[in-house]
């Protein structure tokens, strides 16, 4: 075989690993050959870390599936039901990213405190000048003789339990110290939006804990954030308790309006939200107080953390800030077309019942009310803020022509309810029909089942990188 030959063979065998869902997860910013070339030879001399990043892969088109189904699926239910179904879908959205943060930190199969207390039975006994024995219990009852088995026991327990916290085998350093490694310029981001203090907003101390988080240096925010917040409550507490914060308001954060503003961060408190998270200690409740940014997805920023670290460390690619910043917008720019998506169902089906004059006739809701207009804010939200994302795709100009006759119809709405207004029901019952009609001879179905099915093809291919040639990171 030529050379030419094992060259062309080569880049076809490329060129179908580019074409997987390990790149359309872990690809944006990347060239496709260069990423499919980096991820061949981890297969080939690192075949644990290759199996452990295919895990994470499936893991994480699972957490997105969940992310936007339950979402969409939450618009169906009644206010109380769909409080529990927000909360708890982002409870589980967080913990399942947090397990793929373990696996990357913990380096190898977990061990459980029992195993891990026999593997090290000769170190511990050395430690505590006893001989060796075959259980924990011996060795404590070696340790304190004739002493109360009963008050002592729980005592050398806890302490035998942190030593194995911090040990190699126990996760919790490891998770910690994984958020202490990151790309500089990935903790400066995290550092800047999010605050975590020991307290609430109902204490008259906040503001001074507030500025004593601020001045911490970064890698003890990044240690505290992950150890205490998402390791102790998002993980564990969600994991063993079941519970997920104080928050009584729909979702599990909420607006940080009332509280003041944050010293030395914000000028306005709207740009801030706040979750209160609770623990016993010595049997006495603990509150902790989360404060995020308006304007950051904590999700998506636990996404980009996976997503550089599998880079930088798996793959070797070099990650830089301005990496950092196109991710996360990548990633708000598919948050954004998901809704868009599911705001385009919404509007085909409002579609379906106006076009039906027995709907229009029969509901007592359009005689008396105005009617209710097609959504566009998704729409124009995408063209304004992710244009150029949209424009990777090649499908701005038919979601621009949608918008379009979305807006057409809301004026023929418009002008139903001026000319034939709810207070005149028996002459607007007689124009209903006809409005029916106007609506149905305006066909705007084409754009929506072009852009609807492209754009869900695009998703469904893994990601729209796939579409665009920027490349960040080498």
């Amino acid at each position: 075989m030529s050379t030419i030959e094992v060259e062309n063979e080569d880049i076809e065998r490329l060129s179908r690993i580019s074409e997987g869902i390990d790149f359309a997860v872990f690809g944006f910013g990347t060239e496709p050959l260069d990423f499919a070339r980096r991820l061949s030879k981890l297969g080939d001399y690192q075949p644990a870390d290759y199996d452990l990043l295919s895990d994470i892969t499936e893991r994480l088109v699972f957490i997105n599936r969940l992310r936007f189904r339950f979402s969409k699926q939450s618009g169906d239910m009644n206010q109380t039901s769909r409080m529990i179904v927000d909360s708890n879908a982002d409870a589980l959205e967080t913990y399942l990213l947090c397990t793929c943060i373990d696996a990357i930190a913990g380096g190898r199969e977990y061990v459980e405190f029992p195993a891990w207390v026999n593997e090290n039975m000769e170190e511990l006994a050395r430690e505590l000048n006893i001989g060796v024995r075959h259980s924990l219990f011996t060795i404590i009852q070696d340790f304190f003789g004739k002493k109360s088995m009963k008050q002592d026991y729980f005592g050398v327990t806890r302490k035998l339990y942190e030593k194995y916290e911090n040990a190699e085998a126990g996760l919790t350093r490891r998770f910690h110290e994984f958020f202490e490694n990151l790309p500089p310029s990935l903790k400066e981001f995290i550092s800047d939006r999010f605050i975590w203090i020991k307290g609430d907003f109902t204490s008259e101390h906040y503001q001074t804990l507030v500025k004593e988080w601020i001045s911490r240096p970064t890698n003890e925010k990044m240690k505290r954030l992950a150890r205490d917040y998402l390791y102790g409550f998002r993980r564990s507490k969600y994991t063993h308790v079941a519970r997920l914060s104080d928050s009584t308001r729909p979702g599990w954060i909420r607006q940080a309006a009332n509280c003041g503003t944050i010293p030395n961060v914000d000028d306005d408190p709207n740009s801030w939200q706040f979750a209160t998270f609770e623990k016993k200690k010595r049997g006495k409740p603990q509150k902790y107080t989360l404060l995020v940014r308006s304007d950051t997805d904590e999700n998506l920023v636990w996404r980009a953390v996976i997503c550089t670290a599998i880079l930088r460390d798996f793959l070797k690619y070099s990650i830089s800030k301005e990496y950092v910043e196109a991710l996360l917008r990548y990633y708000g720019g598919i948050d954004a077309i998901h809704a868009f998506v599911d705001q385009m169902e919404e509007n085909w089906d409002w579609y379906r019942v106006l076009t039906t004059p027995r709907f229009l006739v029969e509901e007592s809701r359009f005689l008396n009310y105005e009617i209710s207009k097609f959504k566009t804010y998704t729409g124009k939200r995408l063209i304004e803020e992710f244009g150029d994302i949209i424009a990777s795709t090649g499908l701005e100009g038919n979601i621009s022509g949608y918008l379009h006759s979305l807006n057409s119809l809301n004026e023929i709405i418009n002008r139903f309810d001026e000319a034939y207004p709810p207070g005149a029901p028996k002459k607007r019952q007689q124009a209903l029909p006809g409005l029916a009609t106007k609506l149905s001879v305006y066909d705007f179905s084409w754009h929506l089942r072009w852009v609807y099915s492209n754009l869900w093809r695009m998703m469904e291919d893994g990601g729209l990188h796939r579409h665009s040639n920027i490349v960040l990171v080498n």
